[in-house]
């Protein structure tokens, strides 16, 4: 498991579904976007979606800083990304004392692809 923080909050991501983790990069808002996304962000000449864990989760929204993070995930056909503050750590097992584990499913669909190809972003 992938320990992050986000404030004074922690939590974990099943490694399996971490692509990497990056240094913070510029967001490209995309205008009618769902509104869970903060936007896109361009890897290697692709477009690839950010979902804004801030509002996921209910935290007050700030800007992005120079030592955040971003976790590209992949979940099934998805990829997807998302920043945090730090990562923290990575655990063998999500035992008692952890973090919880943070649903990946639940973060990006397939229904909000469609919405982005929709919009002419093609990731």
């Amino acid at each position: 498991m992938l320990v992050w923080r986000l404030d004074d909050r922690r939590g974990t991501l099943p490694v399996h579904a971490v692509e990497r983790v990056l240094p913070a990069m510029a967001v490209q808002a995309v205008a009618a976007a769902p509104v869970k996304l903060m936007g896109i962000v361009r890897l290697q000449g692709r477009a690839l979606p950010v979902v804004d864990l801030r509002r996921h989760l209910a935290e007050p929204a700030r800007e992005l800083r120079p030592s955040d993070r971003l976790v590209l995930l992949k979940n099934g056909p998805w990829r997807f990304g998302l920043f945090v503050d730090t990562v923290e750590d990575v655990l063998i097992a999500n035992g008692p004392g952890a973090p919880p584990a943070l649903d990946v499913d639940g973060l990006y669909s397939e229904d909000d692809q469609r919405r982005l190809a929709a919009l002419g972003v093609q990731t």
